[in-house]
């Protein structure tokens, strides 16, 4: 059985993209990042697949689980050699609660 090692508290009405965690580009080629978003009665559980080379990063969002909507909006980027995982969210007067585990991968 696993368990969501890592927790990090979002904001609620994030309008504009923020970040949720940065790494070193160089330290993977890509990350698996498993995830479970909270919110009130709300649960979303999911994989979100990153792989990037110094230049170029692609992202694929996979959510194996879904009751109801929690509201989060994912994306990610590369800036100054650092892959960036970040999120918006909706008002609803409840904060977020994030909780991952995180695989890197390196050749």
């Amino acid at each position: 059985m696993a368990f969501f090692s890592n927790e990090i508290i979002l904001n609620d009405a994030q309008a504009s993209y923020a970040d949720i965690m940065i790494f070193d580009m160089y330290s993977f080629k890509g990350v698996e990042i498993n995830y479970m978003v909270k919110r009130a009665d709300k649960t979303e559980m999911g994989n979100i697949f990153l792989t990037f080379d110094r230049t170029t990063l692609t992202s694929k969002l996979i959510t194996i689980s879904h009751f109801d909507v929690t509201g989060i909006n994912f994306s990610s980027d590369i800036i100054n050699n650092n892959v960036r995982l970040r999120y918006t969210s909706t008002s609803n007067g409840i904060k977020p609660v994030f909780k991952y585990d995180l695989t890197g991968f390196s050749l």
